[in-house]
């Protein structure tokens, strides 16, 4: 589940970060702040920033992992264009071997036939003026072939009078889910400062508080 462009996964762990944050914080601020609460501070505000940093890291992952690259570029389906237009350059056979002409996505569609989401995508891919990631995936750019020729899908969309082609890439790979090791180190390294600081606070920085 997406909401606002990030996971609910993110979310979710920013919302926890920030609830622990206010707490600790209220928690200090009732207090006469000494020496004796420095390590207690250190420590959690290293849990923290170790927990944000964690949080973003994965929410970064996660995008490069299930997201689609979208590119546009101003060229005509080939049933749209002239005899002229599809006369054969010279260096095509070069062309061919040279390039991977993806899978035909579906269409050609008219912006206003696409969903609130292709219409969101495309002009946000537009927008760009290069690429545009998202983990949003209309079902109208989405590859549905038996086969997979290779490359990109691609699919022509006309929009203000001219045929644009969106090519969408999905990300991923076969290592892609590597990226999510290192997270596992930052969520050890949040709950052992958190702890730690937590531990540290009872055992020194309460001491005289009635």
């Amino acid at each position: 589940m997406i909401l606002f462009g990030l996971s609910l996964i993110t979310i979710v762990g920013l919302i926890w970060l920030g609830g622990l944050a206010v707490f600790i914080i209220r928690r200090f601020r009732e207090q006469e702040l000494t020496t004796s609460h420095v390590p207690a501070i250190i420590l959690l505000g290293l849990g923290l920033t170790a927990g944000f940093g964690t949080v973003v890291g994965y929410e970064l992952a996660d995008r490069e992992l299930n997201g689609v690259e979208y590119t546009a570029q101003a060229e005509q389906p080939p049933s749209e264009r002239s005899s002229a237009d599809q006369e054969t350059p010279p260096d095509t056979p070069e062309r061919l071997t040279t390039s991977i002409p993806g899978t035909e996505m579906g269409g050609p569609y008219e912006f206003d036939e696409l969903s609130p989401d292709a219409q969101r995508v495309f002009l946000s891919t537009l927008e760009s003026a290069g690429a545009y990631t998202t983990r949003t995936s209309p079902a109208e750019f989405q590859d549905e072939s038996p086969t997979d020729v290779g490359g990109p899908g691609y699919a022509f969309v006309r929009y203000d009078s001219a045929w644009y082609k969106l090519t969408a890439d999905a990300g991923g790979g076969p290592l892609a889910g590597l990226r999510y090791i290192p997270l596992l180190f930052g969520v050890f390294v949040t709950f052992i400062a958190l702890l730690a600081g937590w531990i540290t606070y009872l055992t020194f920085g309460t001491q005289g508080v009635p």
